[in-house]
């Protein structure tokens, strides 16, 4: 019996690089892939942070474009003194 619910798919994968030109990472992050068959979520469970796409790339980019949101307005903020560890600055700096 069809019941109009679709079921999810997902893989876990190691991001090692987040396509910024400014960032990068000191070491692979953890996230989780999952697919409805309408969108694609890229979720790192670790950090609370997720990016969202109809591919596995957008989704994968999206998440990319909100970690360094979130590195920069921790920064600008002065929240935790930019003590986190898992990124890296490097090359031309953004204020």
């Amino acid at each position: 019996m069809e019941t109009g619910i679709k079921e999810k798919q997902s893989k876990q994968v190691l991001l090692s690089n987040i396509r910024c030109a400014s960032l990068s990472l000191k070491q692979p992050l953890s996230a989780i892939i999952e697919s409805d068959g309408t969108e694609v979520i890229c979720d790192c469970p670790d950090i609370d942070l997720y990016g969202v796409g109809e591919t596995e790339q957008e989704a994968i980019t999206d998440f990319s474009e909100n970690l360094e949101d979130l590195f920069y307005l921790l920064k600008e903020s002065g929240e935790g003194k930019l003590r986190w560890s898992g990124l890296s600055r490097h090359g031309s700096s953004r204020n």
